[in-house]
């Protein structure tokens, strides 16, 4: 019945686990509270004291407030000192009886710490996971016994590399473990649940005040309750209409094109970047707040500059519809979006599909005496009504795929044009120039690449000619006459 904390060799061993934990680490906020906190506690047991919450968690807080303060705002400090509360308010360290201990206790500290981080998580990361109130004590174990293998293996790979070898499936196995049960768990229905908008400062400002006002009214767990609430709910109010318009984003050599359209729906035409998925979904998710959420995406075609980002977009944006080529239909891509829950309709060639009054989706049939080894020429065609100007995205068709969508009876002009495959030459170039007869041509491509054939050919014909490359994101907003923004002086649309 006696606590190991009164065993001075125990006190030893778990200072000596955690400060090579740390070490380890790298002392990341969440790893260095709590050894902090720890050694605290451990101390105070030497000397027969017993240490509150607030001390255990004031003086890691005060020692990163003094050495790294950058620490305050990030996402790992907040959410570790956030579920640190949780945890004491469900009265995780407080409870006696085995059956309590073991069973209701960890479910009850799991549901705490979830709503003191809720708030914090939909801030951050524009989601929740209520599976985790499950998950968490169920896995936990398992990733107690992963860490001291861990680290166990890592002190005899310094003394004793051949044992350390040996014991090195053991750990596999408890890793793959784990991530099946996390690849199971991120399949169940809400996992996670995302909020629709991020709010402004103001309104979270509001809500907080409210939050503190129930909390000060009632000074216990119900008020904390309250205010966790409070602070959550505005994540999940509308987010405010934007006007109807475009953006082609700066993603380097790939494409992002966000549209928002006349009645509030977002529409975005591809996503990736060569080399950089990450770019093109971090550039896209900015462009989109205060909104967490796509009401469909257009996949013109299969090609890694146009797609890459979706699996990282998709970890922080939720997807209402798709539309992709019916080429697509077995690519990763694809099973990501169904994975997610997206709704995927694949367009087969030739077919057309709208989708409500402002968005026609075209694949050209290509004859098959011209069909080539790579998908561009197999793009779609997104032609879209922004509000005052009228927007034709393709994909990267190459001189057949430009050719085939000319020949169709439901080609039509445009005010701006996406010039397709990022600009590059096409002998059908001045041709699809003359029959779209656009005012303003845009082209995706990274900093330093050269002026394309297409972009002098616009510029002989009078056409305004904006290449990301060169003057980064274009946004064009659907006003009377549109705007064009960018890094320069705007121009307008005629």
């Amino acid at each position: 019945g006696r606590s190991p904390l009164a065993s001075r060799w125990y006190r030893r061993l778990c200072a000596a686990f955690l400060l090579l934990y740390g070490a380890i680490t790298g002392m990341e906020p969440p790893v260095f509270r709590a050894v902090m906190a720890f050694i605290i506690v451990l101390a105070a047991a030497a000397r027969g004291r017993r240490v509150t919450a607030t001390t255990a968690l004031a003086l890691p807080a005060l020692l990163t407030a003094l050495f790294v303060p950058r620490d305050l705002f990030s996402a790992s400090f907040c959410l570790s000192y956030a579920a640190v509360i949780g945890l004491v308010l469900s009265g995780a360290f407080r409870s006696e009886t085995w059956h309590r201990r073991w069973l209701l206790t960890p479910f009850l500290a799991s549901c705490w710490a979830t709503l003191t981080t809720a708030p914090l998580t939909l801030l951050y990361f524009g989601q929740i996971a209520p599976w985790t109130i499950f998950a968490t004590p169920l896995l936990a174990p398992l990733v107690a016994l992963m860490l001291a293998l861990g680290l166990t293996l890592s002190t005899l790979g310094m003394v004793i590399s051949g044992l350390a070898i040996l014991l090195t499936p053991t750990l596999t196995g408890l890793t793959c473990g784990y991530c099946e049960a996390v690849r199971a768990i991120a399949l169940l229905p809400m996992a996670p649940i995302r909020a629709n908008s991020l709010p402004s400062s103001s309104l979270l400002l509001a809500f907080g005040l409210f939050g503190l006002l129930c909390l000060t009214y009632r000074p216990n767990r119900r008020g904390v309750a309250l205010l966790c609430a409070a602070m959550s709910l505005p994540h999940f109010l509308p987010p405010p209409s934007p006007s109807p318009g475009l953006k082609l984003l700066a993603v380097g050599h790939g494409q992002a094109c966000l549209t928002t359209l006349r009645d509030g729906r977002s529409v975005l035409i591809d996503c990736g970047s060569l080399g950089q998925a990450q770019r093109a979904a971090r550039a896209v998710r900015d462009a989109l707040l205060p909104a967490r959420s796509i009401d469909l995406l257009i996949l013109t075609h299969g090609d890694h500059d146009h797609v890459g980002g979706i699996h990282r977009l998709l970890q922080n944006v939720s997807i209402l519809r798709a539309v992709a080529p019916a080429r697509m239909a077995g690519r990763d891509t694809i099973q990501q979006l169904r994975s997610h829950g997206v709704e995927v309709d694949l367009l087969d060639a030739g077919d057309r599909i709208d989708i409500g009054a402002d968005v026609s989706i075209t694949l050209p049939l290509v004859p098959p005496s011209s069909i080539t080894n790579n998908d561009n020429d197999h793009s779609l065609w997104v032609r879209l009504e922004l509000g005052s100007f009228v927007a034709l995205v393709p994909g990267d068709p190459l001189e057949a795929g430009v050719a085939a969508w000319l020949q169709r009876p439901d080609a039509s002009e445009a005010d701006l044009l996406i010039l397709p495959h990022h600009g590059r030459s096409n002998t059908h170039a001045a041709e699809l120039l003359d029959f779209v007869q656009p005012d303003l041509a845009l082209v995706s491509n990274r900093d330093g690449e050269s002026r394309t054939v297409q972009a002098i050919i616009a510029q002989h014909q009078g056409i305004e000619v904006l290449q990301t490359g060169t003057v980064g994101t274009i946004d064009v907003t659907g006003a009377d006459p549109p705007l064009v923004n960018m890094q320069f002086p705007p121009p307008l649309l005629r």
